[in-house]
């Protein structure tokens, strides 16, 4: 059921309790049906407020699980992408930093926290994947059929389990950039591809690779008053105004003033920005 049909739903539950009368022959007072209906007509209005609270959830909801639909728009090889290689590089920096940083702390598997399952690569989450999916894009490591283990294996005590059992395994820095490249980028690029429309299409491969940065950190939802620049972009920005474009990444910063992540977000935002802008000049 749609956003609007539970709206409407609201108002008329609204309309009908609001309404409500009782037949002459209903064995009850005047002035105790009078008081029923006005009890009636006061619940009516947290009633629908609370339907309609409950469609916006929903239709934040809608648009999350729209990622995991199939996409419209076939995207090229991953070697053919039209991303500029130093947004492909930034990209990757935010995620683990340079290629001394990822072989020093992040070739093991990681528990990053939340819902999120034993981690590999660059922000490969081995929890949340099928089996088969695993197998397919890492049939190249030694360990693929050990690392398949982990396939639906999310949140922190059954990640750690997982992190236990499997913490001899390593991956290179090159192994994990080619299947990032190979996969990752591929899979984001089609989602903002879609998420953006058809100007997307004539951006900057600068702009592509900073908003492909943009859905890997926060999905390809277009709903709900957290996606407000998203939307602002896609509507507005796409794909001459590069200027517009930047100052929309940069906004979203307001999503994480006072979190403990605030600073990293302000930093991924400010450089994604700082990318776009450089298209122009």
């Amino acid at each position: 059921m749609s956003a609007v049909m539970l709206r409407l739903l609201a108002m008329l539950l609204a309309a009908g309790l609001a309404g409500c009368e009782f037949d002459e022959a209903d064995d009850v007072p005047d002035d105790a049906a009078a008081e029923t209906v006005s009890v009636v007509q006061e619940a009516a209005e947290p009633i629908g407020a609370a339907v309609a609270a409950v469609a916006h959830d929903i239709e934040d909801a809608v648009g999350e699980v729209a990622e995991l639909l199939p996409t419209p728009p076939p995207a090229p090889p991953a070697a053919a992408l039209p991303i500029a290689p130093e947004a492909i590089d930034l990209l990757v920096q935010h995620e683990i930093g340079s290629e001394a940083l990822y072989t020093r702390r992040y070739q093991g598997i990681a528990c990053p926290g939340g819902h999120s399952g034993p981690t590999i690569g660059i922000g490969w989450d081995l929890g949340t994947q099928t089996r088969a999916t695993i197998l397919e894009e890492w049939a190249e490591h030694p360990e693929v059929q050990r690392l398949a283990e982990a396939a639906g294996h999310t949140g922190p005590a059954r990640c750690k389990a997982m992190q236990r059992k499997l913490g001899d395994i390593r991956v290179s820095y090159a192994q994990a950039r080619r299947v990032f490249e190979r996969y990752s980028l591929v899979k984001y690029y089609r989602i903002a591809h879609r998420s953006f429309g058809a100007e997307f299409e004539h951006a900057h491969p600068k702009v592509k690779g900073a908003l492909t940065d943009t859905v890997y950190m926060r999905g390809g939802s277009m709903n709900g008053s957290r996606r407000t620049e998203l939307r602002h972009i896609r509507d507005h920005c796409l794909a001459p105004d590069n200027a517009c474009t930047a100052d929309q990444v940069q906004r979203q910063i307001r999503l994480w003033v006072g979190t403990d992540i605030e600073r990293n977000m302000r930093r991924r935002t400010t450089e994604n920005a700082m990318l776009i802008r450089s298209a122009s000049a």
